[in-house]
């Protein structure tokens, strides 16, 4: 084999190993941004439901604390 075709031919395998290595590495990238993401959405999704529990809880307490009401006037008659 001549040396052209050697030289050619190391070329071929290392543009391969090459475009196999940009492939995986793109499928990394892509994992680990679906990842981030699914991070993200779970982390706000986290902290609306604190959200709508903190905004609820005086709501609650409100009216946890107004149904005595009926107690302390059926008390007083």
């Amino acid at each position: 084999m001549k040396i052209q075709a050697k030289v050619i031919w190391l070329l071929v395998v290392i543009a391969a190993v090459f475009a196999a290595f940009l492939v995986l590495y793109g499928r990394s990238e892509v994992k680990w941004m679906n990842s981030l993401f699914e991070n993200r959405v779970a982390e706000q999704k986290r902290f609306f439901d604190e959200l709508i529990e903190l905004k609820g809880a005086s709501l609650k307490a409100h009216t946890v604390d107004y149904t005595f009401w009926d107690e302390m006037v059926s008390f007083v008659k």
